[in-house]
């Protein structure tokens, strides 16, 4: 578990009083709104300009040439081939009743232009626009209400073939509180946008194998752990059981390679439960797979 999943995890069961409903549901409408839209587009890198040359030269042979560059070049987030996230806005403000902690990436690259960059830039810029209009207007019609907005970015996977930044929102409105995932996906060799179906050859049911892998994970869990609760199989009240994951369901490679498949709160677990997140063994889909992080 990562210090950022650390922090939200434990932010969930912070109580504070109850904000009026209505404010709480416009929230979590503006956040799926953005997750239902389809990102699965094909593009192609355009051609390299020629300022990237001495930009690449100046990345190799610097931190050669002086040991202070290259412990100041060690702390920046690079991303492959000279690809680079920083924080392109940042807020952090706090009273007795609401808090705003906002740190907004920016991918950039020096070896040429890329749609796919482009188009993430574009898409967590809308997204982070519209849940801090909601949080500002939220606060302005309800005062005295307890309401939060955080913010956060972490760049998951890095390699020459692939790159995965996740974005993280966690809303509070009273007791209630509210996180959610936004992984985006880069084949830098291919230069386009991934989604989890692209991963996969046309026709290959990877949803099948996966989604009983997660059940039979989500047993054991439960079985290990009375504390751990998924709505995985019927009795006891529950309405609802996970029966199968979205063809573009949420995921991603960690360090060792492995696919990762990741839900959003109250997605298939309760909400002290977080995000839920399971890795799923090669075996279960490598017959069909056609891109990967390696």
């Amino acid at each position: 578990m990562t210090r950022n999943d650390t922090v939200f995890r434990k932010a969930l069961k912070e109580d504070m009083p109850q904000m009026p409903p209505q404010m709480a549901e416009r929230f979590d409408e503006t956040l799926a709104g953005f997750r239902n839209r389809t990102v699965r587009r094909s593009m192609a890198f355009r051609v390299v300009r020629a300022g990237a040359v001495l930009l690449l030269v100046l990345f190799l042979l610097l931190p050669n040439i002086s040991p202070t560059i290259a412990y100041a070049m060690q702390e920046i987030p690079v991303l492959g081939e000279i690809v680079k996230v920083f924080t392109v806005y940042k807020v952090d403000e706090e009273d007795d009743r609401h808090f705003l902690k906002v740190d907004i990436p920016q991918i950039d690259t020096a070896v040429g232009d890329s749609e796919a960059v482009d188009y993430i830039n574009a898409s967590v810029e809308a997204l982070t626009d519209a849940v801090i209009a909601e949080y500002e207007a939220s606060i302005a019609a309800y005062p005295d209400a307890y309401a939060g907005l955080s913010i956060d970015y972490e760049v998951v996977t890095n390699t020459s073939r692939w790159f995965t930044l996740r974005l993280m929102v966690y809303q509070t409105a009273g007791s209630g509180g509210n996180l959610q995932y936004n992984f985006y996906h880069i084949d830098k060799q291919q230069g386009e946008l991934v989604t989890l179906s692209d991963l996969f050859r046309d026709g290959f049911d990877y949803q099948t194998p996966i989604s009983e892998e997660i059940k039979a994970q989500m047993r054991q869990q439960q079985l290990d752990d009375p504390d751990i609760t998924y709505w995985v199989d019927e009795g006891d009240g529950i309405n609802w059981v996970f029966q199968q994951i979205a063809a573009d369901q949420n995921f991603y490679f960690n360090a060792d390679g492995d696919l990762v498949i990741v839900f959003d709160k109250y997605e298939v677990a309760p909400g002290y439960m977080g995000c839920p997140a399971f890795t799923i063994p090669a075996q279960v889909y490598t017959e069909g797979l056609v891109s990967a992080p390696q």
